[in-house]
């Protein structure tokens, strides 16, 4: 099994390249605003989540991946501000991105809201051959020429989305990486004979993400019924995705992804002070801010597990991923103004 994933990694190694599929994620309705900037802010609050994915257990170099978004409403300007930070693994490829979101909102648009994002930060990316890889079964392959050096770059990305949040429904699209950045090392040749010339150069493929999903509100319970699509133009992923949220407290459901996997969720909610909103509200807070109840501190823990539906399911145990979100709504301060008399 390590002889045939290494073989595969080296494999990833070519002289020209572009990278495969961003991450994936199935709690990715829990973390919208990572791959969404036009998201940053529709909660008017302030929000943290932290995620983390260990993508099919068991296989020797396989994916890991977390990441760390946070988001803050500015009632006056009517904006959102943001950024995130992600690690992900895969065999010899490690990438990393740095990014900060801006969102723009505009209230009551066919009654809901609407908002544009824009994103802009550092994509790193690491590729080749470190030997510290537990995983490696030999070393042989450190004196094998035909094996380029090691790829060490960093490229300045950025990437723009809308999106349309309403009570009963709620859509956006996005695009990552918009300048497909590309990190070249140059050329590089190996004394052999005829020498080996290698030419390290990668390209980070344009993303695209499309989703939607519609509120269905039956007494305490919440039904959310939702999709993901995403695509490099030449593999898309398509996630069909229903939640059941009880009492806002304690929710359930699965997610399906096509010719991949099934992967049922859990998680449950608790809130702290405040006046607790009814099931579905959170993310369709009054635009006006003397219509807003005292703020209600929200915690959320989420689990995930996928079972491999391909091929691969008997090279590994399933794929483990948790996110925590802490979530804080902003009430701004109502200066009350008195009445003055008219000049007499």
């Amino acid at each position: 099994m390590k002889r045939m994933f290494t073989y595969m990694a080296l494999l990833c190694l070519a002289a020209n390249g572009f990278s495969q599929q961003d991450p994936q994620f199935t709690n990715f309705n829990f973390n919208r605003t990572f791959f969404n900037p036009a998201h940053t802010g529709v909660k008017r609050a302030l929000c943290f989540t932290a995620l983390a994915r260990n993508q099919w257990s068991g296989f020797d170099g396989a994916p890991k991946t977390a990441t760390l978004t946070g988001e803050y409403w500015m009632e006056n300007l009517s904006s959102g501000i943001g950024g995130s930070v992600m690690i992900d693994e895969l065999g010899f490829e490690k990438n990393m991105s740095y990014r900060i979101n801006y969102a723009f909102h505009m209230t009551e648009v066919a009654g809901g809201n609407l908002s544009f994002g824009i994103d802009a930060g550092i994509t790193s990316k690491v590729l080749g051959p470190t030997g510290s890889q537990s995983w490696i079964s030999s070393s042989s392959w450190q004196n094998d020429p035909s094996i380029p050096p090691q790829i060490k770059k960093s490229s300045p990305d950025f990437g723009a989305g809308i999106w349309y949040q309403h009570t009963k429904f709620w859509a956006g699209a996005s695009a990552s990486h918009i300048g497909t950045p590309s990190m070249n090392q140059g050329n590089v040749i190996v004394n052999t004979s005829p020498p080996t010339v290698h030419s390290r150069i990668f390209q980070v493929a344009r993303h695209y993400w499309l989703t939607g999903g519609v509120n269905l509100q039956k007494r305490n319970w919440l039904f959310q019924p939702s999709f993901l699509v995403k695509s490099d133009a030449v593999i898309t992923s398509f996630d069909l995705n229903c939640i059941a949220t009880y009492n806002n407290v304690f929710w359930f459901g699965a997610t399906y992804r096509y010719q991949d996997a099934l992967c049922p969720q859990l998680g449950f909610t608790w809130q702290t002070g405040g006046v607790k909103g009814k099931p579905g509200t959170e993310e369709t807070a009054p635009a006006d801010p003397r219509n807003r109840k005292k703020p209600v501190a929200t915690w959320k823990i989420g689990f995930a597990y996928d079972y491999t539906t391909s091929k691969l399911n008997d090279y590994n145990n399933g794929t483990f991923e948790v996110f925590v979100n802490y979530c804080i709504p902003i009430t701004p301060w109502i200066q009350r103004q008195g009445c003055s008399r008219l000049f007499e």
